[in-house]
């Protein structure tokens, strides 16, 4: 997912946050560095689980950044109060990358809080 969000300049996204454990909350899932079975599953020794098996417990989709922040239901609720309608309601990749690029302050401030608490929840439910 990174290749798809990224540059290589200074990210303005890091700017919006005042509350630091939102922002490392929201950095950890741009840069992939989360317990999201797409990654996890790849620590997995001696034999990583292999991709198509790295489902959500929840939907059984492939739990991937995309899924956790547009499609899981576990995660409506939140989804609805803190990401813009357009984004969830016919999801693709390009409102995905358009959302995740996002230079709105309040868009970004609220994925941060998304993403916090998202995986908070999902860690409960584990």
């Amino acid at each position: 997912m990174y290749k798809r969000i990224s540059n290589f300049r200074f990210q303005p996204y890091l700017d919006c946050f005042n509350i630091n454990k939102f922002c490392q909350s929201f950095t950890r899932l741009r840069v992939s560095s989360h317990r999201l079975l797409i990654e996890a599953g790849r620590w997995v020794r001696p034999n990583n689980i292999p991709l198509d098996d790295r489902k959500c417990m929840i939907c059984n989709k492939l739990e991937d950044e995309f899924h956790f922040i547009i499609e899981c239901s576990i995660y409506t609720d939140l989804r609805k109060q803190y990401i813009p309608r357009k984004y969830w309601i016919r999801p693709n990749m390009l409102k995905f990358i358009e959302l995740m690029n996002s230079e709105n302050k309040k868009i970004v401030q609220n994925l941060g809080i998304f993403t916090f608490n998202a995986f908070k929840l999902r860690q409960s439910t584990e």
